[in-house]
């Protein structure tokens, strides 16, 4: 069972990292489109 949490926790935890590289990607965007604007 622990071994299992750990590959769950791990994976949640990768998944929240890219989510959180998505929406920093797409907030960076949206300045450079509103700097240039």
């Amino acid at each position: 069972m622990s071994g299992v949490d750990m590959i769950v926790s791990s994976n949640k935890a990768g998944a929240v990292g890219l989510t959180g590289v998505i929406g920093w990607l797409g907030i960076a965007r949206r300045e450079r489109v509103t700097m240039a604007g």
